[in-house]
Order: structure tokens, then sequence, then C-alpha cells
């Protein structure tokens, strides 16, 4: 039976039409996993999360995979799963008003967790089961030296924000292959 992977999609995209998935799930699939994803609120991230949080739960999900906004949604799971980001938005009430219009309150309820992950020495994650992969060439932001001082998996893949199916190929594969085997 294929282990199943919960994958978490960044702003803009959702359960169904995310491009960054439909690349990850033939690779996930190729190497014998089960790719799945599910709708979760952005606008309010602590409903989101606690939603995502109960599905792993219920589905005895081992595995995580986030990409930007989802990727720092993945690092505030309190469920003790594998993680793995793909260029997270470290940063959400900073990032998020560049690219579009976003109430005080969800930028509110971001900054919150924000300061849960970094400020409280990281009550969620568990560095032996956490990676990072961030574009060398990504065009909105890189966390990367931010991302690197909570864990030593932290790398560089050749990519912009979205990974290519090049990068998925050359880079994407061996990191997941290396981390959920």
């Amino acid at each position: 039976m294929k282990k199943t992977v919960l994958y978490i999609y960044g702003y803009g995209s959702n359960h169904k039409d995310s491009s960054t998935m439909k690349v990850m799930k033939s690779v996930m699939e190729d190497l014998g996993y089960n790719l799945i994803s599910i709708q979760y609120d952005q606008k309010n991230p602590h409903e989101g999360i606690k939603s995502l949080e109960n599905y792993i739960e219920e589905n005895n999900i081992k595995y995580v995979i986030g990409h930007s906004l989802g990727g720092f949604i993945a690092l505030c799971l309190d469920n003790k799963v594998n993680k793995l980001v793909i260029n997270p938005c470290m940063k959400p009430s900073v990032e998020l008003p560049k690219i579009s219009d976003f109430s005080e309150e969800t930028l509110k309820r971001y900054k919150h967790l924000e300061t849960w992950l970094y400020d409280d020495s990281f009550p969620s994650l568990s560095f032996d089961d956490l990676m990072g992969l961030f574009g060398d060439e990504d065009e909105y932001f890189s966390y990367y030296k931010l991302f690197k001082s909570i864990t030593y998996k932290t790398y560089y893949i050749h990519s912009g924000h979205r990974p290519t199916n090049e990068s998925f190929d050359k880079d994407i594969q061996k990191k997941i292959k290396e981390f959920f085997n």
C-alpha cells in the first residue's frame, strides 16, 4: 500500500489546480507515494491549520510537503509529521501585502503565528523531521538563511519560486527520496 503525503499549496492556488502539485504528484507516484491535497482557509490561518491537523490525525498522515505559503502553514502544524517545505514564505505578514490586499485582521493572525513559531523556540518543529528546499532563483523571496538557522537540512535547488520539471528531476526527487525513506 502506498504511503500518503499531504501537499499544502501556496497562496493563489487551491487543492485542485496547483501547478506545483500537478508536477509533484507524478514524481511522488513514481517514488511510491500517493500525493493528496485538501482545501484550507488562507484568510484565517488558525482555522486552516486546525482543519489540516484534524485531517492529518484522522487519516494517519506521516508526511507533509508545503510550498510557499503552504510551507509556512506546514511549519505551524502541531502534528508529529515529516515536513518538507519548498520555498516557504517564512514571514507571510510581510510578503502577502506585496501580492494581494489582505485585511489587517488576517495579517495580524499571520504575525501572531510568526511570533509563536520564531520567538518561542520553534515549538512545533522537530528538527530531525524537517527539510527545506530553496530555489536559487526565487523571484519573490528567499528565507534560506532564516531556515538554515533552524535546521541543518536546508538546501538550494536550481529553480525559481515555482519548481520546474527540471528541478524536480534533478534536485527535488533526490531530496524526497533521501528525506522520506
